[in-house]
Parts: structure tokens; C-alpha cells; sequence
């Protein structure tokens, strides 16, 4: 009697040629470990949304500015206290995402060595995402300090010129 060993596949799997009398050791195969990237996947599905949200406050940004150019002041504020609101909402996002990315950065470190190459790799398309998305709201928000500063010039001009047109109007009164 011989000791045959045998490597099957899985579960329920048919087997043939097998004969009487032999002694047969089945071994089941290790199967190879899943990759999970899902938080690396949700850090840059958030990231890429904080961008979306970003291009719609640009937008607003854009706006304000060209409100304020024409001298609509409260439009130009309304304009840019939306895009404020946005970018604080971004922020909250993008927290999110780098918490998403942290955990990716910890499922790559844990990673066994068959699916090691694929967890750094969706580790490091998420911290690109969020890095991407963390610069680009750093830009926004210069832009909304420079568009703040316009919008504020042009409040200032606004007011300076009905007090000149309020006193040119006065003093025409008072001379007839």
C-alpha cells in the first residue's frame, strides 16, 4: 500500500483515478490572500469629490470677482460667503480623506507578502489623491483671500463714491 499525496483545489471538487487500497493524504491548497484596497479606494473616491467641490467654488470665487468689477457689492459678497461655506466644507472632506489614506497606509504595512506590491500601490494612488486634493484646496483658499480683498476694495470704492456723490449733491442744493 502506498501513501499517495494528493493536492486538491477546494471544496467539493471531483476527484478520479483514485483505486482501492492506497492510502491517500489530501492536501488543500492555500488559497492567495484577497486584496481589500477598499480605504484606499474611499480616500480617493473623497479626494477626487473635495476636487469636484473645489472646481464649484472657483466658480463662485470667479463670480464674486466679476461682481465686484462691476460694482455689485452685495452680490459679490453673497457670492463669496458661498464660496467660503464651500471651502469649509472642504476641509471637513478632506479630513476625511487623509484618515481614509492613513488606514490604507496601515493595510499595506500589515499586507502579506504575496499582495504586498498591490496594497502599496493603492496606498500610494490614495496619498497622491489626497495630496492633490489637499494643494488644491491650499490654492483655493489663497484665491479666496485675494477674491475677499477685491470684493472688500470694491465695498470701500462703493461707499467712498455715494459719500462724493451724496456731497456734490448737497452742495449743488445749497448754492441756489
Amino acid at each position: 500500500m502506498a501513501d499517495i499525496k494528493r493536492e486538491i483545489r477546494g471544496v467539493g471538487q471531483r476527484l478520479s483515478g483514485l483505486s482501492a487500497g492506497n492510502s491517500y493524504t489530501f492536501v488543500l491548497k492555500k488559497p492567495k490572500p484577497t486584496v481589500d484596497i477598499e480605504n484606499a479606494r474611499r480616500a480617493t473616491n473623497r479626494a477626487l469629490d473635495q476636487l469636484a467641490a473645489i472646481a464649484q467654488a472657483a466658480a463662485e470665487l470667479d463670480s464674486a470677482r466679476d461682481e465686484a468689477a462691476r460694482g455689485d457689492v452685495q452680490s459679490a459678497r453673497g457670492s463669496y460667503q458661498r464660496a467660503r461655506s464651500q471651502l469649509s466644507s472642504l476641509n471637513r472632506g478632506l479630513a476625511d480623506a487623509k484618515e481614509y489614506a492613513r488606514c490604507a497606509v496601515d493595510d499595506a504595512k500589515d499586507a502579506p507578502g504575496e499582495v504586498k506590491d498591490e496594497y502599496d500601490i493603492a496606498k500610494d494612488s490614495a496619498d497622491a489623491a489626497v495630496e492633490l486634493a489637499d494643494k488644491a484646496v491650499q490654492a483655493v483658499e489663497e484665491v479666496a483671500r485675494a477674491i475677499g480683498a477685491i470684493v472688500e476694495a470694491a465695498a470701500a470704492k462703493a461707499a467712498q463714491d455715494e459719500r462724493a456723490n451724496q456731497a456734490s449733491g448737497s452742495a449743488g442744493q445749497g448754492g441756489v
